[in-house]
């Protein structure tokens, strides 16, 4: 974990000492918000190359902590996925590290609640934390003084003995979230369901009505920070410019939601577009891309050394790259009523 922790920072990285002379924290070299990135217009653009969007395989949305200090991002490979944090102190970003909750099973998504208190996330962890992996459940950590609690796995009436996924998190606690389900002469179905938190306790769940489920294959939705209109990845429309593609809803006057419009070539491309999350304060949305858009040939003969800094870089890179768009682009689609 370590290497490949040392392989996403190996080129950003300086060591700061204390002047006690004891090694402080690593530092990137870079402040700002979103990690000192130039915000993207209409166009989708990499985000944050070389500490994000790597040459692995970085195949989850960020999401950002309320007051946006604090970046969670995936990195997916053998033998699972670990969840990793970037922390801002005083504008400065430090170095990535594992996140407390993560580093020994899988985990697949993970949602901030709106208050920015609780982290939900998915994983294929037993109820123990020991020995082997179950099927895979909802779990959430909440804030403590100085980090995360124990996590703790949501249970019922939300769990099921199928594969349980978050989506997202609405102001009312609401938790909107994906079941997938083994099915006969299909290999899986994907339904969405909500559940609220009450009083500290679960209600039952409740399956979506179109447009958050249909006879395509398709996540939970992924609300706004202002829950006026919701992203997902539906795949299998004729609108489709490749495989998942990233699909917007409105919601109307009268509280019901609009046909789902794709973002559009550019946002979505030949390849799987997916996993959304925005910005805390909705000005940006990030997803996740397998496209290529780098060179099909060398014109000149590459060297060893010159493929592997390569193959560490985004677009060349194994696997997927983040990237992020204005969501003025999408706003951009609400139809008139």
């Amino acid at each position: 974990m370590t290497t490949v922790l040392s392989i996403l920072m190996m080129m950003y990285l300086v060591l700061a000492t204390g002047k006690d002379g004891t090694q402080e924290k690593e530092m990137v070299k870079i402040k700002g918000p979103y990690l000192g990135q130039k915000p993207p217009g209409m166009t989708p653009e990499i985000f944050a190359p070389g500490i994000v969007s790597t040459g692995l395989h970085d195949d989850h949305g960020p999401v950002f902590s309320k007051d946006g200090t604090e970046m969670y991002g995936r990195i997916s490979g053998k033998p699972f996925s670990i969840v990793y944090v970037i922390k801002s102190i005083d504008g400065g970003w430090l170095k990535p590290e594992t996140a407390p909750f993560s580093g020994k099973y899988e985990i697949v998504d993970f949602a901030f609640s709106s208050d920015g208190k609780r982290l939900y996330f998915s994983s294929d962890a037993p109820l123990d934390g020991e020995g082997e992996p179950k099927d895979t459940d909802i779990w959430y950590v909440d804030r403590v003084d100085g980090g995360w609690s124990q996590p703790v796995n949501i249970g019922k009436p939300l769990d099921t003995d199928n594969d349980d996924y978050i989506g997202s998190v609405t102001s009312d606690n609401t938790l909107y979230y994906t079941v997938r389900k083994a099915e006969s002469g299909r290999l899986t179905l994907f339904e969405n369901y909500s559940c609220r938190f009450e009083n500290d306790r679960l209600t039952e769940p409740r399956k979506l009505d179109y447009p958050f489920n249909s006879q395509f294959l398709q996540t939970a939705p992924v609300f706004s920070p202002d829950e006026t209109y919701a992203v997902m990845a539906i795949r299998g429309r004729e609108d489709s410019f490749g495989q998942e593609d990233l699909y917007v809803t409105f919601k109307k006057r009268d509280g019901s939601w609009t046909e789902p419009q794709n973002l559009g070539r550019g946002v979505n491309s030949n390849r799987t577009d997916w996993f959304p999350s925005f910005s805390p304060d909705g000005k940006y949305l990030f997803f996740v891309s397998w496209r290529y858009s780098g060179e099909n040939y060398s014109q000149t003969r590459r060297t060893y050394e010159e493929m592997i800094k390569l193959y560490q870089s985004p677009i060349y890179g194994w696997g997927a790259d983040i990237y992020w768009v204005s969501t003025a682009r999408i706003r951009e689609l609400r139809p008139n009523e």
